[in-house]
């Protein structure tokens, strides 16, 4: 809130451009269909995702074999995870809506990336975002039976940690220290 931020002048002007996002994204949404706003997304991620590539083999720095390396493209790892998760999110969408497997290829070129970026955060929502949306549409039967599976693991995971946990730590790291 503009009332209480230590700069208010600076924390109203936030406020104002993303007032101003907001309705640009609700005009937006009016206009187009689904399927155009899907499109727009493909397109426009796969744009950034592909700058990202060329600058990082333009400038010598797109080298994954050299440990600790993780793809940032033209910003930090982190956005540029958000843009691959959401060119993966696009392509699988469009890929089961018209079966043309040049989706198929570019969403899995653009998860490659995301692995190569080690943003945990991003992985996490790219592996539990479809989980989410299946629970959504999940009968009651199909959702026990997932949560006795999700108990399951999480017990063997407990009883076994001496063994299970450092391979889960080392694959939570994605490489990272």
């Amino acid at each position: 809130s503009a009332l209480w931020a230590d700069n208010a002048p600076s924390t109203l002007n936030k406020l104002i451009i993303l007032a101003l996002l907001c309705v640009a994204i609700a005009g937006v949404l009016k206009r187009f269909s689904d399927r155009d706003i899907l499109l727009l997304t493909f397109y426009a991620m796969a744009a950034y995702v592909a700058a990202g590539v060329a600058s990082e083999v333009a400038m010598g720095s797109f080298r994954p074999w050299v440990a600790g390396y993780r793809f940032s493209g033209t910003c930090h790892p982190n956005g540029q995870a958000l843009d691959c998760a959401l060119l993966v999110f696009a392509s699988w969408t469009l890929y089961r809506l018209d079966r043309r497997r040049i989706y198929l290829a570019v969403g899995t070129v653009a998860f490659i990336l995301l692995i190569l970026t080690k943003s945990r955060t991003s992985m996490a929502g790219v592996v539990i975002a479809p989980l989410a949306l299946w629970m959504t549409g999940a009968t009651h039967i199909q959702k026990f039976a997932f949560a006795s599976f999700v108990g399951a693991v999480i017990c063997f995971v407990l009883l076994a940690s001496d063994i299970v946990m450092p391979a889960l730590e080392r694959g939570a790291m994605m490489g990272r220290t």
